[in-house]
């Protein structure tokens, strides 16, 4: 009974952490829409997909590994040489974003856009600060300091919308200067990070030997997200920029109003339960070798997969009934031409929220590598769906690709866990017989 109380106590806490990051973002759109005309918000979200390149590629497998191993490396008693390993992967992750970015800023200074270095150079430091941020949240989240996870997420919301006002009040509306606030959110964030994490009183002191053997467990663990990683960005990113390409600036912006208020808020709420949930999945299934224990970690996620569609119902019929309010109370009159892309947009959303938790399941079981064939074709095929989309029909095809490739992806998802289990299956009763 101590501990459900004790669970359900942690869980009104991060909730309400996670409720201030969910409405920190939605009020970050009003504010920046509220002083950015649509292309200068389209050239923001364009630079964002430089900081998820980086994410995708570089520092997303890294992270996935640290959250991943922290729980492992406390049941073996090696917590030491485990950190000295995560140090030393996100040393290489921050030296290599920095290799690729300095030549890149450097070529494109040298065209005399200094508009678009600016934005790259912000960018990059943007995706180094969010690197190190989330490599020291996957270690408290991997330790049940959920608390304090919630806490920076929310701080790092809220502290963008004061640093954006502030910027636009003093400095004028740009864009680089709202992206440059981000920088400094982030940079603020990362200090408090810092400081809470002396808490935990993590050691580096340990063999070059142990540190080897992690390195390499971890790095195991996460090539193949690095695999993928090309795959889904190109996936991701194909949206804005195929609308830049074939349709301009104003109908990125257009597309990302649409986008960060019906695909992001159920993303950053599936994100609530991964973060509660996640490591509970990966302390009950350990190692992955005990059955009992993976099974119970299948019944836990079928469970979230489904709470997760039930929500994402309900949440398309309020979108339908009230897109209208929405667009008026969030963001400028020249947006809200595009209010009734909502509840598809949203739609979309939960069907891959739906499938990011399949995916959890399978990071639990210590079985990514599975998942590399069906990210990579699902990604290609989204890829090519956001293209034809933006070329027929502009914003409004791109919203129906991304309905269809989230439809897509999940179906993918439950055919590949579905598949495995009966792989499983088959194998025991052959052990039986």
């Amino acid at each position: 009974m101590s501990r459900l109380r004790r669970l359900a106590r942690e869980g009104v806490v991060v909730a309400s952490g996670q409720f201030l990051n969910v409405l920190g973002a939605l009020f970050l759109v009003k504010v920046v829409t509220g002083n950015l005309e649509p292309d200068q918000y389209g050239h923001i979200t364009l630079a964002l997909t430089f900081v998820t390149l980086i994410h995708q590629i570089i520092m997303g497998g890294t992270l996935n590994s640290i959250g991943r191993y922290y729980p492992i490396a406390v049941e073996a008693g090696e917590t030491s040489p485990f950190v000295s390993a995560s140090r030393l992967m996100m040393t290489i992750n921050i030296a290599l974003v920095t290799a690729i970015s300095v030549p890149v800023i450097f070529s494109i200074y040298k065209t005399g856009n200094e508009y678009l270095a600016s934005l790259t150079a912000a960018a990059a430091m943007l995706a180094i600060f969010n690197g190190v941020n989330g490599a020291i949240n996957s270690v408290q989240n991997a330790a049940r300091n959920r608390v304090i996870v919630a806490y920076h997420l929310a701080l790092d919301a809220w502290l963008k919308i004061v640093l954006v006002l502030l910027a636009v009040w003093l400095l004028g509306e740009s864009s680089v200067y709202v992206l440059g606030s981000y920088v400094i959110a982030a940079a603020l964030v990362l200090l408090s990070q810092v400081l809470l994490l002396r808490k935990l009183h993590l050691s580096f002191t340990t063999t070059r030997h142990k540190i080897a053997e992690w390195t390499k467990k971890m790095s195991r663990y996460s090539w193949p997200f690095v695999a993928w990683g090309g795959f889904t960005w190109a996936h991701f990113a194909s949206d804005r920029w195929s609308l830049q390409f074939f349709a301009g600036s104003t109908e990125v912006g257009l597309y990302s109003v649409v986008y960060q208020l019906g695909f992001v808020p159920i993303g950053i709420a599936t994100n609530i339960a991964a973060n509660f949930f996640g490591p509970i999945l990966n302390q009950l299934s350990g190692d992955a070798k005990d059955e009992r224990r993976v099974q119970f970690v299948q019944k836990i996620s079928r469970s979230m997969t489904h709470l997760c569609l039930l929500i994402t119902a309900i949440s398309v019929t309020l979108a339908y009934v009230l897109h209208q309010w929405v667009f008026s109370f969030m963001v400028s009159e020249e947006y809200r031409s595009v209010s009734y892309l909502l509840p598809p947009m949203v739609l979309a959303g939960g069907m891959f929220a739906a499938g990011e938790l399949i995916a959890l399941k399978l990071m639990a079981e210590l079985r990514v590598s599975a998942m590399i064939s069906t990210k990579v074709l699902t990604s290609v095929l989204g890829f090519l769906l956001n293209m034809a989309g933006a070329i027929s029909f502009g914003v409004i095809g791109v919203v129906i690709a991304q309905v269809s490739y989230s439809g897509l992806y999940l179906v993918s998802m439950l055919c590949l866990v579905r598949g495995r289990s009966i792989k499983t299956y088959s194998a025991k009763s052959e052990e039986v017989k």
